[in-house]
C-alpha cells in the first residue's frame, strides 16, 4: 500500500508533498462525548475519517514537541525532524482545536493525575509486546466513557513512555511512537470521527467575562421584569 492511504506514512512524508502551509499555534472540560453523524462541515472543510485521523496525529505530534521543549529532550527532537514530523498544523481549525487541547493540558498538568499518569510511565515495561501495549490503552481508553481529560490522560502516558524510550536508543523510541500513533489512528480517531469530531471532544472555553456578562443581562432582566409586575398590580 502506498503512503497516500495511510494517515501514519502521510504525516511521516508530509515534508516531500506538497501540503497546505503550516498554522503554529500560540503557547497556550469534560463530560462524555454525544454521538453525531458521521460527516461535518466545519470551517469549510468536510470531516471524513481519514482527516480525523490526520489530525489526530497532528494533535499529538504536537502535544509531544511541546513535552519534549519543556524537558529539553533535544535527541528526540532531532529524530521527530529526520523522520519529517514537523510542528504545526495544516488547517487553522486543526490548530484550534490544538489550543484548546493545550488549555485542558495545562489545567490536567496541576492536578494529582499528572502525578498517577508519570508514575504509570515509570512502571511501564520497555519489553511490552505491540499486542500488550494496545491493550493497555484500550484500557486506559473506556470508551463508554471518554472525555477530553481521559484523552489528555493517554497523551500524557504515552509521551512519557516515548521520553523514555528516547533515554534507551533510537529504534525502541521509533517503535512506540510508531505504536502510539497507530493506537491513536485506529481507535481513538475511529471514535472521534463517529462522534463529531476533533472539535466536539475540545471544544473552545467559554470566555469568562462573555459569561459573566450573560449573567448580569439576565439579572437586569428579571429586575426589570420584577418590577413592572410590582407596579402593575398597585
Amino acid at each position: 500500500m502506498g503512503s497516500s492511504g495511510n494517515p501514519i506514512n502521510r504525516l511521516l512524508v508530509r515534508r516531500n508533498s506538497n501540503l497546505s502551509p503550516l498554522v503554529i499555534p500560540p503557547s497556550d472540560t469534560s463530560a462524555p462525548v454525544e454521538s453525531t453523524t458521521n460527516q461535518e462541515v466545519k470551517s469549510g472543510l468536510l470531516y471524513d475519517k481519514q482527516q480525523v485521523q490526520e489530525e489526530g496525529l497532528e494533535l499529538f505530534c504536537n502535544f509531544l514537541y511541546d513535552q519534549t521543549f519543556e524537558k529539553q529532550v533535544t535527541m528526540m527532537i532531532s529524530n521527530l525532524s529526520l523522520w519529517g514530523v514537523s510542528q504545526g498544523y495544516r488547517h487553522s481549525s486543526w490548530a484550534k482545536n490544538g489550543e484548546n487541547l493545550k488549555a485542558v493540558c495545562n489545567k490536567f498538568a496541576c492536578s494529582k493525575k499528572r502525578i498517577q499518569v508519570l508514575n504509570e510511565s515509570l512502571e511501564f515495561d520497555l519489553n511490552m509486546r505491540k499486542d500488550q501495549y494496545m491493550e493497555l490503552l484500550e484500557h486506559f481508553t473506556d470508551k463508554e466513557n471518554i472525555t477530553a481529560e481521559r484523552i489528555v490522560f493517554i497523551f500524557f502516558f504515552c509521551s512519557d513512555v516515548i521520553l523514555r524510550c528516547s533515554e534507551i536508543n533510537r529504534d525502541i523510541f521509533r517503535q512506540y511512537f510508531e505504536w502510539t500513533n497507530e493506537f491513536l489512528t485506529h481507535s481513538i480517531s475511529v471514535w472521534i470521527y463517529e462522534h463529531g469530531g476533533w472539535g466536539t471532544v475540545f471544544p473552545e472555553p467559554v470566555n469568562i467575562l462573555a459569561r459573566l456578562i450573560g449573567f448580569a443581562s439576565v439579572g437586569v432582566a428579571l429586575l426589570i421584569i420584577f418590577k413592572y409586575l410590582k407596579y402593575s398590580y398597585l
